[in-house]
């Protein structure tokens, strides 16, 4: 589901725009999505799989301070400096993964030993990294 297709999302998020807009200057939406499974079911339903949920709970607006004092995407904050607002707005989707579903990262395999240098002089520490305690 495109939000170009989805009038409702459209709807909510144009308004959060408009009005961070207009409280705040230039910025952008973020859509915020808890859950891997709540995207996926927004990609394929829609707006009206958050029915019941208040969309200021799904939707912020940031402004170009706030983008730049996160340290967010410059990419991001140059599109929010060159957008024509009474047309358009930016919008960035967050989708927070569930950690309970993220694969165990395998164990390291190797097997040999490295000192922790610095710039190949001393050693920072005598600390020996090893595949049992990295």
């Amino acid at each position: 589901m495109k939000v170009r297709r989805d009038s409702e999302a459209q709807f909510h998020m144009s308004k959060v725009a408009r009005d961070g807009f207009a409280r705040t200057g230039r910025g952008s939406v973020n859509f915020r999505i808890n859950t891997v499974s709540k995207a996926k079911q927004y990609l394929n339903a829609g707006w009206e799989v958050f029915n019941g949920i208040d969309y200021k709970s799904l939707l912020f607006y940031y402004p170009i301070q706030a983008l730049e004092n996160q340290q967010k995407e410059q990419s991001l904050i140059k599109l929010c400096k060159q957008y024509n607002a009474k047309e358009k707005f930016i919008l960035s989707v967050s989708v927070i993964a569930e950690v309970e579903n993220i694969p165990e990262t395998p164990p390291n395999e190797r097997t040999d030993y490295i000192n922790i240098t610095s710039r190949g002089k001393q050693p920072y520490s005598p600390t020996i990294i090893n595949a049992s305690n990295v």
